[in-house]
């Protein structure tokens, strides 16, 4: 490359404003770009019942509405969010799970407890921690 350089054959700016740079280090040439990925980016949220006399979870598609809380309404929640759920949350009732992904990969999850008034959601897993 460097003797195309020399040449005249090949032409870079160290700074170009096309979001490409290149620098000659030791004679050898390193080319970096920057570039915007099209990730898919999607919140969601479910409700989730810890019956603590049966040590169980139940997950519910939408956040807490108590006309919902039937079995037309159970999902299976993935493994993941399970497995933070059940290390997290150990006392009996109602919760409203939310969590984020981006491409499909969970990157956080909060939750809050129903019946509690003015409260803010409780962060228990994110990436940018």
């Amino acid at each position: 490359m460097k003797n195309e350089q020399l040449h005249g054959k090949i032409e870079y700016e160290p700074s170009s404003t096309s979001g490409k740079t290149a620098k000659v280090v030791n004679g050898k040439v390193f080319f970096s770009m920057t570039f915007h990925p099209k990730l898919k980016i999607k919140e969601h949220e479910c409700s989730v019942l810890y019956d603590k006399k049966e040590s169980s979870y139940l997950y519910f598609k939408y956040p807490y509405r108590s006309s919902l809380w039937n079995d037309s309404n159970q999902i299976e929640a993935p493994k993941e969010i399970k497995k933070i759920v059940e290390d997290n949350i150990v006392k009996k009732g109602k919760y409203s799970l939310y969590w984020k992904t981006v491409d499909e990969k969970l990157v956080s999850l909060s939750y809050v407890k129903h019946g509690l008034v003015d409260t803010v959601p409780i962060e228990v897993y994110s990436i940018y921690k």
